[in-house]
């Protein structure tokens, strides 16, 4: 099952849920022995709704989330059309050495099945998914794992609200998604969120 690595310095902090979306697309598309990707938003809107798309509302979105992705992640420019569709971008700056760099596992199926979600906003969901997967790594990595199917969360409800900027009931729904969806990384495990 192929997987992507993203980069483990609290990206769901840094990034909004539509940049998240193309930032995990684009990891998706490269290629380990070349870090130059040819991108066109089309493309890249197509990836993320698993369908051809053509509403111009969401094909500006997604050209205006590209735009501001390559800002925060320092990607280079090699070349953009007049109308900013379309890239070449050099990427080495999405490429994580596993032996020195923190990073966040999520296969490509779970995020496939995040996107093809209906009834939900898919943006902020991934968001919340790649947040739980970070606090399960933190968790893996520590003696607070209680089993290897449960997981207490030693994080107040009200803060992981505050740091990921959804509310508790948000939390808590999407909780419910999330389990039902079965993805690969949380199936196995119990999540318990403290009180306090």
């Amino acid at each position: 099952m192929k997987q992507i690595l993203l980069m483990k310095k609290e990206i769901y902090k840094k990034l909004s849920g539509h940049e998240l979306a193309i930032y995990c697309v684009l990891l998706s598309f490269l290629n380990p022995d070349d870090y130059i990707l040819y991108v066109h938003t089309e493309i890249i809107a197509s990836k993320i709704k698993n369908t051809l798309v053509e509403e111009k509302h969401f094909l500006e979105s997604t050209k205006k989330s590209l735009e501001s992705l390559i800002k925060k992640l320092s990607l280079t420019i090699i070349e953009v059309s007049n109308n900013k569709k379309k890239y070449i971008l050099d990427c080495r700056n999405l490429y994580i050495d596993i032996k020195s760099d923190q990073y966040i596992k999520i296969s490509i199926q779970d995020l496939r099945t995040i996107l093809d979600e209906n009834n939900v906003n898919k943006f902020f969901l991934l968001k919340y998914y790649v947040y739980l997967c970070d606090l399960i790594l933190e968790h893996d990595n520590s003696s607070i794992l209680k089993s290897k199917n449960e997981i207490s969360i030693k994080i107040p409800i009200h803060q992981i609200s505050k740091e990921i900027s959804l509310n508790e009931k948000t939390i808590f729904e999407y909780n419910k998604i999330l389990k039902k969806l079965g993805l690969n990384y949380i199936k196995n495990r119990e999540i318990y969120f403290s009180n306090n």
